[in-house]
């Protein structure tokens, strides 16, 4: 336990607050099993080691970090160790960073929760480890927590040392003036946008911007480690489904057109569908649907995960249209809105089944009163027209 303390002591010293505090603020002590899911380079670690930081009581030592990569676990089981810390060190809160590498997971946690009832563990795992996959025993006993990439506020806050403050879509729509006002008081929000839509989304790391290189490696491991292991995928068919990514993330539009991936990829459509499931839940793609339809039924928009991703995947080939609606479908899912594809012309969204948004890049004379308009080139709005890099603030 004491080599464990050590590792744990050495990365509290070293690691970076992370900006998700409200987030960590809401894990209540009632909250026994917590599941922190994610994207690699989400912040996972950051997160459970700035929650260790803020949890820190008169015992330091009632709190424990462990990670599923240690060597320890391939010859001892998690609940032998959760035990020993339980009893004997009069254990609280045990944090276990990428649980989903430990086979007996879910049946330990299970046992976990059973015997030792004022043991709370708070693990992170992959964003492909869906609330399905957590199994009957832990389906409504596991709290679950998605880790979403940092809006544009975020960025900014982490960028500058600011304290920006998210709002609400009905707050945006009837204030944006006013709240982008208050916003370029403090900051030039116009070059930091396009910076953030090619470095922004996931976070920095020792101050720095993720770079294309780490992503590209995340992008991988996403591939060949996670969705391999957790689906139990033939890493034979990665090429394929790596080619599938490339195509969603370089069209100048956001088609789900499966029979020409099918056709142009060399396979059948139903593994394309499959393929863009594990892709979806790897939190590499964002499948939409018309209302009323969803999984398993076919998508009808398919855009990258983010801005980041496609940028990486081929830099400067995304369309600027593309991108724009990528971001925009970006901050309303991560905020937690439903959004889906609407039935009329004329907009590209439609949120929460009543709200109508259209990207536009540059000028339009096609104003229609019904629909919200998210200009690239704006910086304080008018009416139902608002600055696109606004949206970054919902979160």
């Amino acid at each position: 336990m004491q080599s464990f303390r050590k590792i744990y002591n050495r990365m509290l010293t070293a690691h970076q607050e992370s900006d998700r505090k409200s987030l960590i603020s809401s894990i209540s002590s009632s909250d026994r099993l917590v599941a922190v899911r994610g994207a690699r380079g989400i912040g996972k670690t950051i997160f459970l080691l700035t929650y260790a930081v803020r949890n820190i009581t008169a015992r330091p030592d009632q709190i424990q970090y462990v990670t599923m990569n240690y060597l320890f676990f391939a010859g001892h089981s998690l609940y032998d160790f959760a035990r020993k810390f339980y009893q004997e060190e009069g254990g609280k809160i045990l944090l276990v960073d990428q649980i989903y590498k430990y086979a007996k997971w879910r049946d330990d946690l299970y046992r976990i929760y059973m015997d030792m009832p004022n043991l709370r563990v708070i693990f992170s795992t992959s964003s492909v480890v869906t609330e399905e996959e957590l199994g009957p025993e832990l389906q409504g006993r596991v709290r679950i927590i998605n880790l979403q990439g940092f809006s544009f506020r975020q960025y900014l806050n982490i960028k500058y040392g600011l304290h920006l403050k998210s709002y609400s879509l009905k707050e945006l729509m009837e204030r944006h003036e006013e709240i982008a006002a208050e916003v370029m008081n403090q900051v030039k929000p116009k070059e930091d946008f396009e910076l953030y839509l090619t470095e922004g989304y996931y976070p920095p790391v020792e101050d720095n911007p993720l770079s294309s290189a780490k992503l590209t490696k995340n992008i991988n491991m996403m591939l060949e480690v996670d969705v391999v292991y957790v689906h139990q995928v033939d890493i034979s068919y990665l090429p394929k489904m790596r080619e599938l990514l490339f195509q969603i993330c370089t069209q100048d539009k956001p088609t789900a057109n499966v029979t020409r991936f099918a056709r142009s990829i060399g396979t059948s459509r139903a593994t394309i569908a499959n393929y863009l499931k594990y892709l979806d839940d790897a939190e590499l793609i964002r499948t939409i649907y018309k209302e009323g339809n969803e999984y398993p039924k076919k998508p009808d928009q398919i855009f990258p995960n983010d801005t980041n991703i496609a940028g990486v995947m081929y830099p400067h080939r995304q369309s600027t249209c593309m991108r724009l609606k990528t971001f925009l479908l970006s901050q309303f899912e991560n905020a937690g809105y439903q959004v889906n594809v609407p039935e009329k012309l004329g907009a590209d969204f439609i949120v929460e089944g009543e709200h109508l948004f259209a990207c536009v890049d540059g000028k339009t004379s096609r104003f229609k009163s019904e629909v919200t308009y998210a200009f690239s080139n704006l910086l304080v709005g008018h009416d139902n027209c608002l600055p696109i890099w606004l949206f970054g603030f919902l979160y």
